[in-house]
């Protein structure tokens, strides 16, 4: 074989080489592609049953769920009461939740289960085994907030199952305190008297106060025996008190004044959506100001827009629900605004002794600052205390605006001086063009 034919042998082989090495490659590529797949398991709910109560021909519970990493969704948590021949289920919601199972057979067994949809079977996530009695008792049979549109209080509806044939119970009392989260004293309990067999209900007037609420029934035996026959505790939704204002409208965004009031032991983070035409433009953080600080020193400046422009305003809250643990998020406030005009100005600053003598000239065509102002400061640790302030019109002269401020300059170092335009209609139309340290 001749050096040419042995060169194309060699160029067959590396061909082979190559083609053999490409199919290697794509093969381990794909491998790792889907290896690189992880798909993500939440956690899954957490139940407890609290209480399980059975009667001659009734069963009545309290069951609690946990989901802290929001794996419930519609109709996929429930509690199923059977046995071999019956099967009864209802659905459930995150929380705290009361009911009963009725016209059920007398002496019969029965399971209880609180049981959780993945999608892919039903999960048990707690279980009991009761039967069916002849007793006399009582027990919760619900709580419930009556109307969502609360302010001050919230109106609930406690709802309560007591059977008293065979006349075991001279009366039966429900007690009910209610402890708000600032409340460090003893809780306080009310008395109702509960005169009548069967369901009845109580309607309770709840502070709007990250309240717990804390109640049983107690009767009287015909021995004069005190005796507690059920007892529940729950938890008022979370309040979240922030306040949002626009406090400052500028050209190219807005001066926010926000404040929030930890009211409970809950960790909260807030945002900012700032839209325009309903899509989100930018999403801001709030700065956590010192306590003490005043006038623009807390004020947060959102900017980065478009003047003359309409943009809506919306804060969040962010937090774990205290009474499911899901990651919840609530919109707390909506504001609209409009951003007004640019504008450009010229300063002239005279340093004449014993005062500054300030001139300002301002172009203006959306006509928003009328006024030409100062105010003079003297800092400190705990707070800047105010020393001065004084205002000058802006006159007209050319179509163009002028105005003269003389400030004194006669106070002990340190101090400083904040000069700045403002609106005679608008209060938040003004913004600091100028400060001088002295």
């Amino acid at each position: 074989m001749n050096r040419r034919e042995k060169f194309k042998e060699q160029l067959k082989k590396k061909s082979k080489f190559e083609t053999i090495k490409s199919i290697i490659m794509s093969f381990t590529a794909t491998v790792a592609a889907v290896v690189a797949v992880v798909v993500l398991v939440p956690t899954s709910p957490v139940a407890k049953i609290e209480s399980v109560k059975a009667f001659t021909t009734d069963i009545v519970y309290q069951v609690n769920v946990t989901d802290q990493d929001g794996a419930i969704t519609n109709d996929t948590l429930k509690v199923v009461l059977e046995n071999q021949s019956e099967y009864y289920e209802v659905l459930l919601e995150p929380g705290l939740s009361a009911g009963s199972f009725s016209n059920l057979n007398p002496n019969t067994k029965y399971t209880l289960s609180v049981r959780y949809d993945k999608g892919f079977g039903l999960e048990k996530l707690a279980t009991e085994t009761i039967q069916t009695m002849e007793k006399d008792g009582a027990a919760f049979l619900g709580v419930s907030i009556i109307d969502p549109n609360y302010d001050y209080y919230i109106p609930y509806q406690i709802d309560i199952y007591y059977t008293n044939q065979s006349l075991t119970y001279q009366n039966l009392v429900l007690y009910i305190a209610q402890v708000p989260y600032y409340q460090v004293e003893d809780p306080i309990y009310e008395p109702y008297l509960i005169d009548l067999e069967g369901t009845s209900s109580i309607t309770l007037d709840v502070m709007n106060e990250n309240t717990r609420v804390l109640a049983y029934l107690e009767a009287t035996t015909t021995n004069n025996e005190l005796i507690i026959l059920d007892e529940l505790e729950f938890q008022t939704p979370l309040s979240i008190y922030a306040s949002f204002y626009v406090d400052q409208i500028r050209p190219d965004g807005f001066g926010v004044s926000f404040y929030s009031d930890y009211s409970s032991t809950t960790e909260i983070s807030y945002e900012v959506v700032i839209k325009q035409n309903k899509q989100t433009i930018k999403t801001v953080t709030p700065p956590q100001f010192e306590e003490g600080t005043q006038h623009g020193e807390s004020l947060w400046i959102i900017s980065g827009l478009r003047d003359e422009t309409l943009y809506t305003l919306e804060l969040y809250a962010t937090y774990s629900d205290p009474i499911t643990l899901q990651p919840t998020t609530r919109l707390i406030e909506t504001f609209e605004e409009t951003t007004i005009s640019k504008f450009s100005y010229t300063i002239d600053i005279k340093d004449l002794i014993d005062i500054y003598e300030v001139t300002i000239t301002l172009d203006d065509p959306g006509h928003n600052y009328q006024i030409a102002n100062y105010t003079t400061y003297q800092p400190s640790e705990d707070y800047d205390m105010w020393l001065d302030s004084g205002e000058s019109p802006f006159n007209m002269i050319d179509n163009v605006k002028t105005a003269t401020l003389i400030i004194s300059k006669t106070y002990p170092s340190p101090y400083y001086i904040e000069i700045y335009v403002s609106s005679e209609t608008d209060y938040r139309y003004y913004i600091t063009i100028q400060t001088i340290f002295g």
